[in-house]
């Protein structure tokens, strides 16, 4: 998978917990600053990820602000997993 292809991947989640549009959402949109999510908007987003791609160490994903943290976490599991 590309990392456009997780990217747009996602986009659309974010879009889908957050109740936006996709088009509101660049690599680089603060999703807390900027679309006001919520540690309850960042667990259901977080279980949409592992669905997608698998089980992450919580501290790693705790980090991340914007979608391209989000896709840099994604790319460096499947790295460690071979995908």
């Amino acid at each position: 998978m590309t990392d456009d292809q997780i990217t747009d991947v996602l986009r659309g989640h974010c879009a889908r917990v957050l109740g936006v549009s996709t088009t509101q959402i660049s690599p680089y949109t603060d999703l807390r600053e900027e679309l006001d999510a919520d540690s309850l908007d960042f667990a259901e987003l977080y279980a949409a990820v592992e669905d997608e791609w698998g089980t992450f160490a919580d501290e790693t994903l705790q980090r991340v602000r914007t979608v391209a943290d989000m896709a840099a976490v994604i790319r460096r599991h499947l790295t460690a997993v071979g995908g």
